[in-house]
């Protein structure tokens, strides 16, 4: 613990926006497996359906978008050589950390990203000095990879993980956050990641962008649901690649998912950057500095009452509440904590492990209280 003399505003650390977003996709991964392991997917009020199935993918989207962000925002400016290694080492060693972390608890929880999560950092070691151009055009190669791949295999074939080709398939091609396309969001992280956003002609140029984006992709997408239904223009089974539904993630699901990504981060930094001080602001930023923690929390928040049958076949809406209600409780827990402790519980953790010397450009100092 820091000596108390020490605390301050955690929100002025950095640029608050980038942990707000991070808020923000915790509250969507929240919603969404809350909706799928409670819910039926598609039932319930039309509207909590809609929104249901617009998020649906696109938090984990925005997690690893975050993810690559912030791998810029620590290594990008480095000019030393012994700097980039260390950093290296680092990346190295919370990959490693969260591949079997994630791996473990793929037992309890089957739809686990941080392993997936892991290898994308395991990937991006290499990547840390390449050129933007480079970085997109890899992004572009793992969506055209992860078309070709869908053309040649079965999606929904699984074999056992415990297998070499049942395991590289779920890392690479079908699991829920398979590599050929996934990485791809990490990678433009990495290039948005290199802007400064904190111009707001640049942050403004960017958000105009994807929000042109998201309109054509969720547009185009919205023609396609309807061709499923109608078969008004005749395209059958081709619609199914016009659409952002993240399983298969097909190329218009990266496309928007990145879109909506950077428009969230563009956003939250637009809202927050002249609002550091405002205790939302602050109660979100710390929330979205214990990402991690509250990922493993709501997974647990799920499973328990699920082991004394509980919780199982609900209405949407109240999957929905239930979501909504363990987010209340996660900011209450993520503002205590962080105004008695630096980081989080996990964070912290990996923080130990992987033996950081410096305060990475994502906070560090206890939030004040007030």
């Amino acid at each position: 613990m820091s000596d108390p003399g020490a605390s301050t505003s955690v929100a002025t650390m950095r640029t608050p926006g980038f942990d707000v977003a991070r808020a923000l996709a915790v509250l969507g991964m929240v919603m969404v497996n809350f909706r799928g392991k409670m819910a039926e997917l598609h039932e319930g009020i039309p509207a909590l359906v809609w929104i249901g199935d617009r998020i649906e993918g696109k938090a984990g989207a925005l997690f690893v978008l975050l993810a690559g962000v912030g791998i810029s925002l620590r290594t990008h400016r480095l000019s030393g050589i012994a700097e980039l290694r260390i950093e290296r080492r680092a990346l190295l060693e919370r990959a490693t950390i969260l591949m079997v972390m994630g791996l473990l608890l793929m037992h309890l929880w089957v739809w686990d990203i941080l392993h997936f999560y892991g290898v994308y950092l395991l990937l991006a070691v290499p990547l840390l000095r390449a050129r933007d151009q480079t970085l997109w055009l890899l992004a572009a190669m793992l969506v055209g990879m992860s078309v070709g791949l869908q053309q040649q295999l079965e999606w929904a074939l699984r074999p056992s993980l415990l297998t070499i080709h049942g395991a590289l398939r779920h890392a690479l091609f079908n699991g829920l956050y398979p590599v050929f396309p996934w990485m791809a969001f990490l990678l433009v992280g990495m290039a948005v990641g290199r802007l400064d956003l904190r111009s707001s002609g640049v942050r403004r140029r960017a958000l105009v962008v994807a929000l042109i984006v998201v309109g054509l992709t969720e547009g185009i997408d919205t023609l396609a649901r309807l061709e499923l239904e109608t078969e008004w223009l005749g395209l059958e089974e081709r619609a199914r690649w016009l659409r952002t539904w993240p399983r298969a993630p097909r190329p218009l699901f990266v496309a928007s998912g990145c879109a909506i990504g950077v428009a969230v981060i563009c956003g939250c930094i637009e809202v927050t950057q002249t609002r550091a001080e405002r205790r939302w602001v602050q109660a979100l930023v710390a929330t979205g500095q214990l990402a991690f923690t509250l990922y493993v929390g709501h997974v647990v928040a799920i499973l328990v009452p699920m082991d004394h049958g509980l919780l199982r076949g609900m209405p949407l809406e109240v999957a929905f509440a239930y979501g909504i209600g363990f987010y209340v409780v996660a900011i209450a827990f993520a503002v205590w904590w962080r105004r008695r402790w630096e980081y989080g519980p996990l964070e912290g953790l990996i923080r130990q492990v992987t033996g950081r010397a410096r305060p990475g450009p994502w906070g560090g100092s206890r939030l004040r209280g007030r």
